[in-house]
């Protein structure tokens, strides 16, 4: 998915992208349209973002399976 990161930043940018998928509508809403944002691959392909939308799930730490995912959103929210 990130091919020229390093691994040791692939956790950091799971959880970027994690947040700027669950925050895309909002985002879409409230920033301006001359953004570099909208230039990306991922604003551009309406699909994958979609795609990738659809695998972000939100929840409490106890309720997820497996190890921690990236959320964005603190627990105390």
């Amino acid at each position: 998915l990130f091919p020229t990161l390093p691994m040791c930043m692939y956790g950091v940018a799971e959880f970027a992208l994690a947040s700027v998928l669950y925050h895309a509508d909002f985002l879409r809403t409230n920033l301006q349209r001359n953004r570099p944002l909208w230039k990306s691959t991922l604003f551009q392909d309406e699909a994958m973002l979609n795609t990738l939308k659809s695998k972000v799930v939100c929840c409490m730490p106890k309720e997820a399976r497996g190890r921690m995912e990236a959320t964005g959103i603190p627990p105390h929210v």
